[in-house]
């Protein structure tokens, strides 16, 4: 029954599961419009599925009209000037464990606490923030704060002590590789 529906109707009944009674016929094919006094005190978000649930009357039989020429619509030209849309930066929560000039000694840092620490660290990826005055050592990025504090607590208790690290679009966060 889905393709012989209005617009309207198909998306009443794949939204909302409400399909138009069929044995009831509509004089009106599209929806009435609410006047605005109604518009504010109507609060139902529904209200007008109604109209939308009609079926759509039987097109008028008319006599044949003389063939035609028919021009196939060409779709119109995409501008040159169609603008992209920049993908907007989302900050990341990240744990800073450490930093040093170079990123190799964040390496064997990392190396170190995952040996004497293996179940605290099974399954987690160290990443490094490179800057102009040096790199830091990362683990995330979190969900939220909540589970960067948690883990922070999990890591004051072997004497680590992580410092809450959200990124900037400056920032060039890579995984470090660790042998």
């Amino acid at each position: 029954r889905l393709p012989a529906l209005a617009a309207g109707q198909k998306a009443a009944a794949v939204n909302l599961g409400i399909f138009p009674d069929g044995d009831s016929a509509y004089a009106s094919a599209s929806p009435p419009q609410p006047s605005a006094s109604i518009a504010l005190v109507n609060n139902d978000r529904l209200g007008g599925i109604d109209a939308f649930l009609r079926p759509a009357p039987a097109p008028a039989q008319t006599a044949p009209a003389q063939p035609a020429v028919r021009l196939a619509s060409a779709p119109q030209p995409v501008p040159a000037t169609v603008q992209r849309t920049v993908a907007m930066f989302q900050p990341k929560l990240w744990l800073q464990l450490s930093s040093a000039q170079d990123a190799d000694a964040l390496a064997s840092r990392f190396k170190r606490y995952k040996s004497q620490n293996p179940d605290l660290f099974s399954g987690i990826k160290p990443y490094v923030a490179r800057t102009a005055s040096g790199a830091r050592l990362l683990v995330g990025p979190f969900r939220g704060a909540s589970d960067a504090a948690i883990f922070a607590e999990d890591l004051q208790t072997i004497g680590i002590n992580a410092n809450n690290f959200t990124d900037s679009p400056a920032d060039r966060i890579a995984p470090l590789l660790v042998e």
